[in-house]
């Protein structure tokens, strides 16, 4: 029997609260509707048995189910595998307009974690009357999370799983056997020019295995479908700003944490042997997104290709590079620019007692590298990030509020034809003599 809803979400560390709402969802649609748990709902975690194929019952479920219930968040939205499984289903539902003359409503957005700015393929569907302030405001996450909320918890779950079972009777949506996730793409991400993000996505970890260009990677090993194009928020660059061993011993006595190369630096050492480059991209993947590595000497070139293109940059500083001149050098040209959407992260390991034994002196060669960064105190900056666990809560917390900026800050481009990007259209009012080219009136 086909599934009432197909559960679409971001995979990361929500994945608890996903668990929990996806639990008491199957639970309040079985005591409302009768339903066996099995009819219910799919959510690739709890539906797909060891030995299956994971992506054929994905597809399937998704060419079956009754309803399609998204968790939207800005990781959402900057997911390329959550929006072709939403663009997928929504071909099912402009098949049903074109053979039936009726536009079934059976998407349903749940404010997850509320973002700046929604896509147009979700503002366009009313989903927040729920009878919840809170969860307007907040989103569903929000109430998940706090005790006092329960009741509204309670409140929202019993409204969408009415949703849920009301959409489902109404529209009956029939099956659609051979349903292509590698023929859509996700509706929620700006299309880009390929080149620049092509150069820095094929940069793989040294030593790795390198995932194909555009193919990101999610659940159970599985590639996903490739991607039509590169670039924007689903994909970031990670700077590694550390110096090799011979570099560092100048400096340092302890070099454990050092290697012959800027990707060999392992911060947590001994805690975590892994290098960081690897444990911010294994981080990444788990967010959805594709990424890339670079070097501090590469960074402005980097920067400019990344804002080209909308992706992401994120610098992973160890503190005690700032003491070396050229790695000074290349930080404070950094600083010099304006950079709303490119995190700054300075991991500085609680367990290694050369950095608690010069803190102080440390603190104040990372200001005079960074001097305007470290003053407006942005959100986006983390600094003596003490442990591995710390690092990933924060790195996943760092990339999300940077999509978001890139979502809100940075202009929206499209192919007009070609490799040739031209900015969305601005219906201006008719020019008048003096006034400026593009049409439209100066204030």
């Amino acid at each position: 029997m086909a599934p009432l809803f197909f559960l679409s979400y971001a995979r990361g560390v929500d994945d608890s609260y996903v668990s929990r709402f996806y639990r008491d969802f199957v639970s309040e649609i079985r005591r409302q509707s009768g339903n066996r748990r099995e009819d219910v709902g799919f959510r690739d975690m709890n539906s797909i048995e060891t030995g299956d194929l994971w992506l054929d019952t994905l597809t399937e479920a998704l060419a079956q189910a009754k309803t399609f219930v998204a968790l939207c968040s800005p990781t959402y939205y900057a997911s390329e595998a959550c929006g072709q499984e939403w663009a997928a289903y929504q071909s099912r539902l402009d098949r049903y307009h074109r053979e039936r003359g009726r536009l079934p409503t059976t998407i349903l957005p749940v404010i997850w974690v509320p973002g700046p700015q929604q896509p147009e393929a979700v503002g366009q569907i009313q989903h927040d009357d729920l009878g919840s302030e809170t969860y307007s405001q907040e989103g569903l996450h929000f109430l998940l999370r706090l005790s006092k909320y329960q009741d509204e918890y309670q409140q929202v779950l019993i409204h969408l799983s009415r949703r849920v079972i009301a959409m489902a009777e109404q529209y009956d949506l029939p099956e659609e056997p051979g349903l292509d996730l590698s023929g859509v793409s996700s509706p929620f991400l700006p299309q880009v020019r390929d080149s620049a993000a092509a150069r820095m996505s094929s940069s793989p970890v040294p030593g790795a295995t390198a995932t194909p260009a555009g193919v990101p990677t999610r659940g159970f090993g599985t590639t996903w479908a490739p991607a039509t194009v590169r670039g924007g928020p689903r994909h970031v660059n990670f700077v590694i700003a550390a110096a090799t061993s011979a570099d560092m011993a100048l400096h340092r006595r302890d070099l454990q944490q050092y290697g012959p190369d800027s990707y060999d630096w392992s911060p947590y050492r001994p805690q975590l042997h892994q290098r960081i480059c690897v444990f911010a991209q294994t981080i990444a993947a788990g967010q959805d997104l594709t990424s890339g590595l670079a070097r501090a000497d590469e960074i402005e070139e980097l920067l400019d290709q990344a804002n080209e293109a909308n992706e992401l940059v994120v610098l992973l500083i160890d503190v005690w590079a700032t003491r070396l001149d050229a790695y000074r050098l290349q930080l404070s040209r950094y600083d010099l620019r304006n950079e709303p959407t490119s995190p700054m992260m300075v991991p500085w390991s609680s367990s290694d007692p050369e950095t608690f034994e010069n803190s102080e002196e440390l603190r104040v060669d990372l200001f005079q590298t960074f001097p305007r960064n470290l003053t407006r105190r942005d959100d986006l900056i983390r600094t003596e990030i003490a442990d591995p666990d710390a690092f990933q809560r924060e790195l996943v917390s760092a990339l999300t509020e940077a999509q978001s900026r890139v979502f809100r800050l940075r202009p929206v481009v499209q192919r007009a034809g070609g490799d040739v990007l031209t900015e969305r259209p601005v219906l201006g009012l008719p020019r008048a003599p003096g006034d400026p080219p593009d049409g439209r009136v100066q204030p």
